[in-house]
C-alpha cells in the first residue's frame, strides 16, 4: 500500500507521455485525487489507531548490500507511517490538488505536469522513509523537479530565482550529505541507520564529542537553508515572486516543511546530546527568524514578497518548537507546519486573484476593493487573522503550544525568547493589518474595470479556511495522535 501510494504519480507520467488524446491536467488531477483519498484514509487511521511507537503502517525490504573488506553496509527500502507523516502527506496531497486545479496550471505543456508528478514521488518518499540513506536520497531528489518548474514557468527572471533556489539548497545538501557519509562510515552501521532514537542511540555514541558537535552543526545549517531561516533565506522571496502561483503554493505549502520535518526526525535520532546542549542557540535562531521575517514583511510593497517574508517568520516558529525539546514543542512545530501550509496556499490564491482583477500586486496601486469585492475582502481578512494566530484558527494552537513548551524549559533564556516571539506576532499583525487596509479600504485606485470573481474561485479558499478552523476549534483528535512524537525524545543527560 505504501509503495503504491509513493509510486502512483509515475502511472500518471506514463499516461501523459503515452496517451496522445488525454489532457495532461486531467491525468495529473486524477492521480492527485486518488492520492488525496488515500492520504485522508491514512490520516483517519492515524487518528483512530494510535500505537506505542507511533508507526501504524510499515513496509521493509533489503535494498542495497555492499561489502568493503571487513566493513559491510546495508540499506533498507523501509517506509513507515506515523501521525506526523500521515498529517503532512494529507497536507501535501491537498496542496497538490489545489495547485493542479489552479487557472495558471491550465493549458500548460506536458512537461509541466510531468515534473509536478515526478516531484511527488520523492516528496512522499521523504515523508515515509525510515532508513536514513533512503530519506536523504528522496530529500535531495526533490530539488531537480522544483528547480526545473521554477526556471521553466514564471517571469523572465524566474531562471535566476531558480538558480538562487538551487545554490542555497545545494549548499545545504552538501552539508547534510557530509553527515550521512560520516555516519555510514561508522562500523556500527552494518545493519543500516533507522530513523528512530531507540534503534540508533549506540551508533552516534561511538563518535567523539567534537565530531558529533561538528556533524550536528553541519546538519542544522543544511536544514536551515531548506527551511529558509535567516540568514539563509534569500532564495525564498525571489522564488515566490518570480514563480507561477501554483508553484508558490507547492513551495510554501509543502517543500519548505521538509527542512523542519527533517530536523524533527534526524536531530533527536542522531544527535540527542548535541541537540540538548545547543537548544538555547537553536531557539535564538528561531526567534531571530521570527523577528526578521515579520519586520521585513512589514516593509514590503509587493504582496507576494510580504507573504514570502511572513513565511520566514512562521518557519522560525517551527525551529523554536523543536528547540524546546519536549513533546509539547514538537507537537507545536508539527501543527505549525500544517497550519502554515494551508494558510499560505490560501494567501497565494488571494494574491493571484487580486493580480488577475487589478493587474498589479503592489500595495500603493490598489485600494478600496471592499465595496467591489466584499466576499474576497471577508476571506482575505479571515486568512490574515489565521496567519496572525487569532484564536479559533490552527496557528493559534501551534504558537500557544510552542510558547508554553519554550517557557517550560526553565532555561534562563526562556522568558526573553517568549517575549521576543510575542513581539514577532505583533509585528506580523501590523503587517497584515497594513496590507488589508491598503488593499480594501480607502478610495479605489485601480485604473481598470474590475471584473466579477467567479464563484468557483472561492471554493478552494473556503475549503482551506474550513480546514484551518477545524484544526483550530477541534484540535484534540490530532493532538492526541501527535503525542507519539514524544517517542522522538530519548533519555537525555
Amino acid at each position: 500500500m505504501l509503495s503504491f501510494f509513493v509510486l502512483l504519480p509515475l502511472v500518471g507520467v506514463l499516461w501523459i507521455l503515452v496517451g496522445a488524446r488525454s489532457k495532461p491536467q486531467h491525468v495529473a488531477l486524477c492521480m492527485a485525487w486518488i492520492q488525496l483519498l488515500l492520504a485522508f484514509f491514512f490520516l483517519f487511521e492515524a487518528l483512530t489507531h494510535p500505537t506505542i511507537d507511533g508507526f501504524f503502517r510499515e513496509e521493509k525490504h533489503p535494498w542495497i548490500q555492499l561489502s568493503f573488506g571487513q566493513m559491510n553496509m546495508v540499506v533498507h527500502y523501509w517506509l513507515g507511517l506515523d501521525a506526523l507523516s500521515a498529517l503532512l502527506i494529507a497536507l501535501s496531497a491537498m496542496v497538490v490538488c489545489i495547485a493542479l486545479a489552479h487557472r495558471q496550471s491550465r493549458q500548460q505543456s506536458k512537461r509541466y505536469y510531468v515534473l509536478i508528478l515526478l516531484l511527488q514521488v520523492p516528496l512522499y518518499g521523504c515523508l515515509m522513509s525510515r532508513d536514513l540513506l533512503l530519506f536523504f536520497m528522496c530529500f535531495e531528489i526533490t530539488l531537480l523537479p522544483t528547480y526545473l518548474l521554477i526556471a521553466g514557468w514564471g517571469t523572465p527572471q524566474s531562471p535566476q530565482a531558480a538558480l538562487y533556489f538551487l545554490l542555497y539548497n545545494f549548499v545545504g545538501s552538501i552539508a547534510l550529505f557530509w553527515v550521512v557519509i560520516v555516519l555510514y562510515a561508522l562500523p556500527e552501521t552494518t545493519q543500516g541507520i533507522a530513523l528512530h532514537p531507540t534503534l540508533l542511540a549506540p551508533i552516534t555514541q561511538s563518535m567523539s564529542p567534537v565530531w558529533r558537535q561538528i556533524a550536528f552543526l553541519s546538519m542544522a545549517i543544511g536544514l536551515s537553508a531548506k527551511l529558509a531561516l535567516f540568514p539563509l533565506h534569500s532564495w525564498l522571496p525571489r522564488a515566490h515572486v518570480e514563480a507561477l502561483t501554483p508553484l508558490s503554493i507547492l513551495l510554501a505549502g509543502i517543500l519548505l516543511k521538509l527542512g523542519g520535518y527533517a530536523l524533527l526526525r534526524l536531530a533527536p535520532t542522531l544527535f540527542p546530546i548535541e541537540l540538548q546542549s545547543n537548544a538555547p542557540y537553536l531557539a535564538a535562531w528561531g526567534v531571530a527568524s521570527i523577528l526578521y521575517g515579520a519586520i521585513n514583511a512589514f516593509a514590503q510593497n509587493d504582496t507576494k514578497r510580504t507573504i514570502a517574508y511572513s513565511s520566514i517568520a512562521h518557519m522560525g516558529w517551527i525551529w523554536l518548537g523543536i528547540a524546546s525539546l519536549n513533546t509539547t514543542g514538537f507537537i507545536g512545530a508539527a501543527y505549525q507546519m500544517t497550519s502554515h501550509g494551508l494558510i499560505t496556499a490560501g494567501l497565494f490564491l488571494i494574491v493571484h486573484e487580486l493580480k488577475h482583477l487589478t493587474g498589479t500586486r503592489h500595495l500603493n496601486q490598489i485600494g478600496g476593493l471592499h465595496t467591489h469585492l466584499p466576499k474576497l475582502s471577508f476571506l482575505t481578512a479571515a486568512f490574515f487573522f489565521a496567519a496572525i494566530g487569532v484564536p479559533a484558527f490552527a496557528t493559534f494552537i501551534a504558537e500557544y503550544l510552542t510558547l508554553v513548551a519554550m517557557y517550560r524549559t526553565h532555561s534562563f533564556f526562556s522568558p526573553p525568547y517568549v517575549i521576543l516571539s510575542l513581539m514577532g506576532i505583533l509585528a506580523l499583525a501590523a503587517t497584515f493589518l497594513r496590507v488589508f487596509r491598503n488593499l480594501f479600504q480607502g478610495p479605489l485606485r485601480s485604473l481598470r474595470p474590475l471584473p466579477a470573481v467567479q464563484e468557483k474561485n472561492y471554493t478552494a479558499l473556503l475549503l482551506l479556511l474550513l480546514c484551518v478552523m477545524v484544526l483550530g476549534i477541534l484540535p484534540q483528535p490530532l493532538l492526541k495522535a501527535l503525542q507519539s512524537l514524544g517517542t522522538l525524545l530519548p533519555p537525555m543527560p
